[in-house]
């Protein structure tokens, strides 16, 4: 590698020497760069240079022990959320005088869990949730962090997806509606407890049950019929929505709901009779969602390439499931752009029918 080092060298040595430096960084940041390239770099005079080594996934445990000791702590930071670096650098950098430092040991997935508890109890508020955060905090610590006075700490331990049930019910009557609403994205959350937050009295929380792949049906359809129109927003963009909830937002007054209609039409998971529904939308900007959506039928594709509003037009020609017969007629639309669009998408179908004639058995798909 002090070949490369030499070679990179020369070919700036006309240039001013920054030229030099962000080649070496370049270098650092490869995780393809041999491990003996990494080694040399690790000594280079340039903070930064040295950054790219204590990032680098591939750089061996021999230079993350020698950069974990380094005098720059942005250089030791790095090292403590690499990770590929060992429980022994970790256990000692958990130690070290930066804050930062030692908040990336705290969420470092490697770290083990006897640091993580002596880590909880630190004086700083990041560190804390930063353990808060990790994925193998041990239940016992999450307890303690679930009572924490500072809210950025609690509304961790509401997200971390290892929170035990008992403490994101306990949670779940935090004062903060932050970390309320922390518990209410949580995909592990007792059904119960989302029952509870979907009655919130603040519509974030509200929100972030809708917004939950893991609410059931039920509450989803109450959902749908909050005062609020963000979580009805929220209901209609998640794809967990059941069909019939859907199709409940769809019919929804126009004047009250068209972000609402807008998200439904664009949902993957909206059934096919829905789109038709929502095809013949007043406002464009519906229509355009629905030519957007790939599972709209082909006959409401027909019917929105002959659209007045350039835009829907454009969507149709960019879908994916437009049939090569719609693209057709769009390759003569007035528009440009329209007509661009649909040359380019009819020409990846005729690719992609091209590939699967030249097989000798056709090509398997899925």
């Amino acid at each position: 590698m002090e070949e490369v080092v030499d070679i990179i060298e020369r070919w700036a040595e006309a240039s001013r020497r920054e030229d030099v430096v962000s080649a070496k960084i370049d270098i650092t940041y490869d995780p393809s760069t041999p491990p003996e390239a990494l080694a040399q770099l690790a000594n280079d005079v340039n903070e930064r240079v040295r950054y790219g080594v204590a990032d680098n996934p591939s750089t061996p445990p021999e230079v993350l022990a020698q950069l974990a000791k380094d005098k720059s702590e942005h250089v030791r930071w790095r090292i403590a959320r690499n990770t590929s670096t060992h429980t022994e650098i970790l256990t000692q950098l958990a130690e070290d005088s930066s804050r930062s430092v030692r908040e990336y040991v705290a969420a470092n997935p490697n770290t083990l869990s006897e640091v993580l508890e002596e880590l909880a109890s630190d004086e700083d508020k990041d560190v804390r949730r930063g353990v808060a955060q990790n994925p193998h905090t041990p239940p016992n610590t999450l307890v303690g962090l679930a009572l924490d006075e500072k809210e950025i700490v609690r509304e961790a331990v509401a997200l971390n997806p290892h929170t035990p049930p008992k403490i994101l019910m306990h949670l779940a009557n935090d004062k903060s509606y932050w970390v309320r609403s922390s518990v209410a994205r949580n995909p592990h959350t007792p059904r119960d407890v989302l029952s509870t937050l979907a009655n919130d009295n603040n519509e974030y929380v509200r929100h972030s049950v809708a917004a939950n792949e893991s609410t059931p049906p039920d509450i989803f359809a109450r959902l749908a019929l909050d005062e609020d129109e963000g979580v009805r927003r929220g209901v209609a963009a998640n794809e967990a929505t059941p069909p019939d909830v859907l199709a409940q937002l769809a019919h929804l007054t126009s004047e009250e709901n068209l972000s609402v209609h807008w998200y439904v039409a664009l949902n993957p998971s909206t059934p096919p009779d829905i789109l038709t529904r929502l095809a013949k939308h007043k406002d464009w900007l519906v229509r355009d969602a629905v030519a957007w959506n790939e599972n709209t039928p082909p006959d409401r594709l027909a019917e929105l390439a002959q659209d007045k509003d350039k835009s829907v037009r454009l969507e149709v020609a960019r879908n994916r499931s437009t049939p090569p017969n719609i693209l057709t007629v769009l390759v003569s639309d007035k528009d440009d752009e329209v007509r661009e669009e649909a040359t380019r998408n009819n020409n990846r179908a005729s690719d992609f029918v091209a590939l699967a004639n030249a097989q000798p058995n056709g090509m398997e798909i899925g």
